[in-house]
């Protein structure tokens, strides 16, 4: 009856020993599991952040073009201006051949004034070039 008892004994530690066995393996696959579902989470939070950012980038891309799109518009309505204010000029230019000479004189007075006023940076370029060499 002894060694019946001891059998029973030892096939009971048998089977502690492979429950623990079991649990240790278990515990090693949980672990393995855990750390495959930290790396994923980790890579969710990059790919979550990148696309934020891209959200972002998208959002401010899309700011640019409407302001762009709104300067495009401002610019076609100045140029519609430009070009009615050019039909009038030519108009009262045709009507009136004085305004022609005039606008001509103007520019000739214009290009005697750029001229001057290359000749006077000329000057003040020796000038300060003179009291460099004072200094």
């Amino acid at each position: 009856k002894d060694t019946w008892r001891v059998r029973e004994v030892e096939t009971a530690l048998q089977l502690r020993d492979q429950a623990i066995r079991d649990a240790e393996s278990a515990c090693s696959e949980r672990d393995a599991h855990f750390l495959s579902l930290s790396r994923a989470e980790a890579a969710l939070q990059r790919s979550t952040e990148g696309l934020s950012d891209a959200v972002s980038q998208r959002d401010a891309l899309l700011s640019e073009l409407e302001h762009s799109n709104r300067l495009g518009e401002q610019l076609g309505d100045a140029q519609r201006l430009a070009a009615q204010w050019e039909g009038r000029a030519g108009r009262e230019a045709a009507q009136r051949g004085e305004s022609q000479r005039a606008l001509e004189g103007v520019r000739g007075e214009r290009d005697a004034l750029v001229r001057a006023l290359e000749e006077t940076k000329g000057e003040r370029d020796a000038l300060s070039a003179s009291l460099s060499g004072l200094r």
